[in-house]
Order: C-alpha cells, then structure tokens, then sequence
C-alpha cells in the first residue's frame, strides 16, 4: 500500500546501530544501555509534565498530520489504481464510518490516515483479491473551518474545501435574518493567529453587487453578524443618553441615521422627557465641541424633516427632562391623597349614621 506523500516517510536504521532494536531482536543489550533508556525515558516523561517537551494533542493536530485521528464530518480522498469506479471521496459520518463503493461501511472514526488506507485495502482485497496493496491511495482532504454566530438562520460551525470569502460563510449559514446588521459585521481571527478583529459593511458589498471583493476567512476563524437591536461598542455609533428607555451607545444604520431613529433604537421618549429640548453634542476635529438644538416635537407633530437632522459617528444626543415633571407630579400625588382621605373620611361620617 502507498503511503501518500502527506504522511512523510520514515526511514528505518540498521537493527544492529539501534540498541532498541537489538532488543527486539534478541541480540544482548548490556544492563548500562538498558538503565540508560529507562532514565531518558523517566526524563522525557517529566519534561512532558512540565511543558518543557510539549506533548502534540489531537485538537492541535490537521487531517495532513500523520497523528491525526479522523472524526465524524472528516474527509478522505480514496483512489484505487485502474478501477476508477472505486475512487470516490468519502465523509466519515456520525456513527465513525465511511460508505465505500462495493465494500459497504467500515469503521474508521479514531484512526489515523495510515490504519484507514490499512482498513480499506483489507476490505477492497476480500472483493477483489487482484487488488495489491500498493493500488490502494487514501488522501485527507483537507478543509477550512469557519465558525458563524449572531443573526444568521443557522449559526454553527461550517467546513470548506477552500477558503472561502466573508459572503460564502454567511450564506452557507443560511444567509443573515431580518434583524441583521450587516453594515458591521465582524472578522475575528483564530488565537493562533493573533486573534485580530475588524469589521466590514457587507451591506455596502451587496448593494454594489461586489460580494465577490470580500475579504476571504483563514481557517479557524470565527464572523459574527450583529444585530440592529444590539447596543454598540465601535467608532461608527452613537450616544443617546437622558429620558429615554435604554440609554447608551448605539450603532448608526446606513440607511437611518437620523435623530429619531437613534431614539427609537434606545427604547424610545420616556414619560417626562422634553421633546422641545433635544440636543445633538457633535465633537470638531480641532478638539471643540458644539451643541445643536432639536424640536422633536415639531417634527412628531408637522413631520418636518429639518427638525429631525442627520446624525454623524460619535454624536451625543441628550434627551432632557421636562423641568416641572417632578413639581407636577408632586401636586398630582398630594391632590389624589387629599381627595383619597376626604372621600374615607365622608364614608366613615356615613357609617356612623
């Protein structure tokens, strides 16, 4: 059986230079050697303890590694020489089998490439005893895993036989929802790469038809597509603070970036809230500040568009509370607690007729 180039191969000394397989042999090794690779061996273990002589785990091993061991959604190239209706590539399935042509299933789940091409050249051989070991090729095809989260159908971990761009990966995942942000959805790199972020405007991609320029995924790396209800962290949001539901940071939308609509997205006025006296605070690139005044009112009661201004990434918008909100609700509580004690004094007088 030909072992693929992947693997490597292993060239095997003399038996007379190696001690160890002196052993194996029967020829007698003295009892100094023997002591001698008891205590590299008692010293090798330590250093695996201390991480000085790290041990490779299978979370850190690829399919082309001649340690690897296959899992379930794995995949393996098989090749047989002049029968071209065996070459079939194969997925190991849930239950740790591959559905070859002819031979049926075979278990392969936990074995490396080199016990499967063993496993199948065994099954191939009692159909077809013409078949040599060396006929049988068994490749791992390699994959890229991209891990998809946030507001796409079906969120999870999806495999590629090539690197895939950012569109590829959300609509494999059944493409975003309804409530997807798409103007920030973001990129974060695998750990071992440096574990670096950024975000990218899908939406701008799609609205250009250019989906196709796309950054593409390295493997192990993770897309996360945010929600338009989610509250914000990047550059490109705003602050809506004072009497509104939720205040905080949130995201401007390309196509609603408007004071009202930055209102809506933090819950909308509360009762006491002063629509006469919104104000947007806007940051100058020399370092000063300047402070524009909205009439919401004027623009919830005529619909007037100019009272309803565009808003800019890192605005502050300030909804303010009416200043005789607290005083009136004072009166309104001491009227009602008069009226309640007259009304209880007036039924106990009548009781006591």
């Amino acid at each position: 059986m030909r072992i693929v180039a992947a693997l490597g191969r292993r060239r095997i000394r003399d038996a007379s230079s190696n001690p160890l397989m002196d052993a194996a042999i029967g020829t007698k090794v003295p009892r100094t050697m023997k002591s001698c690779h008891k205590t590299l061996g008692v010293i090798a273990l330590c250093m695996s303890c201390l991480g000085l002589f790290p041990l490779v785990s299978q979370a850190q091993l690829k399919p082309g590694d001649p340690e690897y061991r296959f899992l379930a959604g794995d995949k393996i190239q098989l090749t047989v020489a002049r029968r071209p209706s065996l070459n079939q590539q194969l997925t190991v399935q849930e239950t740790g089998v591959v559905t070859a042509p002819i031979i049926g299933d075979v278990s392969v789940a936990d074995l490396t490439l080199k016990e499967i091409q063993i496993k199948l050249f065994q099954a191939l051989h009692d159909v077809y005893p013409s078949v040599k070991e060396a006929d049988v090729v068994v490749e791992a095809v390699l994959q890229h895993a991209v891990y998809v989260t946030g507001e796409v159908k079906t969120p999870g971990k999806y495999m590629f036989a090539e690197p895939p761009n950012l569109w590829d990966a959300i609509r494999e995942a059944g493409g975003p929802t309804g409530g997807a942000a798409l103007d920030a959805v973001r990129i974060v790199e695998d750990q071992s790469k440096g574990g670096q972020s950024r975000v990218v405007n899908v939406l701008e991609a799609l609205e250009k038809g250019s989906v196709d320029q796309l950054p593409p995924l390295g493997d192990e790396d993770t897309v996360v597509i945010p929600s338009t209800a989610d509250t914000y962290t990047g550059s490109f949001g705003v602050t809506v603070l004072g009497a509104v539901a939720k205040p905080g940071l949130y995201r401007l939308q390309s196509d609603h970036r408007d004071v009202m609509s930055a209102i809506l997205l933090s819950g909308g006025f509360k009762t006491e809230a002063a629509l006469n006296g919104v104000k947007i605070i806007r940051a100058r690139e020399d370092g000063t500040t300047v402070t524009l005044e909205v009439h919401m009112k004027q623009y919830l009661d005529s619909g007037d568009s100019s009272a309803n201004p565009l808003l800019e990434p890192g605005d502050t918008v300030n909804v303010p509370q009416q200043r005789n909100w607290k005083a009136n609700w004072s009166l309104i509580l001491s009227t009602a607690a008069a009226i309640a004690t007259i009304g209880y004094l007036i039924i106990n007088i009548r009781r006591g007729y």
